[in-house]
């Protein structure tokens, strides 16, 4: 079928109109937004909003999984770097790392490439004060046998410490009576970690 010149014209323009406003209709909505975000949950609080708040929310980068050398786990791996050193390392610095030398000096170094957005140092608790003790030259229990083969040979002392303290639920001589010695070490460790 074939239309005069006059009736398709109209029907170009009518059909150009409509869709110039189709298009324009996105800018109206675009203008609308600056109204309060929809929240993907519900607001169970008043309080003024954060001034960076994303709806869609922002993504971190970090680790809250992470033990030094006063954890009987990391320690039984030669690790041998502390708080202050995880949250440096956490922070973009290098870091040495097992083996080590003679000298007690770490043969490999290792630096992420940025820093993480947020870092836990989550020692464990067992053998806290045991792991002080045991790598602290001069510490009462530096000396005892079970601390010596620890530093010489980490890798059996986590069965060691796993199977005498944790299994037998038995504390090292070199605790002292009560165990007090290893629970005031222990107590000296939790105060490097909350101070790193």
């Amino acid at each position: 079928m074939v239309f005069p010149p006059a009736v398709a014209l109209g029907a170009g323009l009518l059909l150009c109109c409509s869709a110039g406003a189709l298009l324009a209709q996105p800018a109206a909505v675009h203008e609308q937004e600056s109204d309060p975000p929809v929240r993907p949950y519900a607001v169970t609080e008043q309080r003024e909003p954060c001034a960076d708040y994303e709806p869609l929310r922002r993504p971190w980068f970090g680790d809250t999984h992470v033990h030094t050398a006063w954890s009987f786990d990391a320690s039984s791996q030669d690790t041998r770097n502390k708080p202050a050193d995880a949250y440096a390392f956490a922070r973009g610095a290098p870091m040495g790392i097992q083996p080590y030398d003679d000298q007690d000096r770490p043969q490999r170094e290792i630096q992420i490439d940025r820093p993480l957005d947020f870092t836990a140092i989550t020692d464990h608790s067992e053998f806290m004060g045991e792991m002080r003790l045991c790598t602290t030259p001069g510490a009462s229990g530096y000396w005892h046998p079970v601390c010596i083969a620890h530093r010489w040979l980490p890798q059996y002392s986590f069965a060691t410490f796993g199977a005498y303290g944790m299994a037998g639920k038995k504390r090292w001589g070199f605790c002292g009576e009560d165990n007090a010695t290893c629970f005031a070490a222990a107590r000296d460790t939790w105060r490097d970690i909350q101070d790193a």
